[in-house]
């Protein structure tokens, strides 16, 4: 019975997806590149309000930046229409407290991230069609 208690709940677990509204795009969106883009929700996941807000930023350039949240992060992005690619290449390697989001966007970041939309000043970053990362335009 504990056996399918538990796989009746990963089912359900796995079966949701995150929700984002691509329908209602405005003209008025800030663009990917240039934006300082903030970490709102991680595999769906809405994060809790850190002391340093993790960041991401898609130079024009091609380079990627942003806050982990104590340390600072950089690589390089492609992006071709509504398609984009992420190569995280390293990081500070300050030791601070609470390190645990940290940790959970740097892997995020390295996930194979193959689309984006920006909705509303929101932009989701997704693998597979599935939400990765979350950000609100600051």
């Amino acid at each position: 019975m504990k056996k399918i208690i538990l796989i009746c709940s990963m089912i359900a677990i796995f079966a949701t997806n995150c929700k984002t509204n691509e329908k209602n795009a405005d003209s008025n969106d800030k663009p990917l590149q240039g934006t300082t883009w903030q970490l709102t929700h991680l595999y769906c996941e809405e994060i809790d309000a850190p002391i340093i807000t993790p960041t991401l930023i898609f130079n024009e350039d091609g380079g990627l930046s942003g806050e982990l949240g104590c340390n600072t992060f950089f690589g390089n992005y492609n992006v071709h229409k509504d398609r984009v690619t992420l190569n995280y290449m390293g990081s500070t390697k300050k030791l601070c407290n609470h390190m645990e989001l940290e940790k959970k966007y740097a892997t995020a970041l390295k996930d194979n991230i193959t689309q984006y939309v920006i909705v509303n000043n929101i932009l989701v970053l997704k693998s597979k069609n599935k939400e990765v990362m979350r950000f609100k335009a600051q």
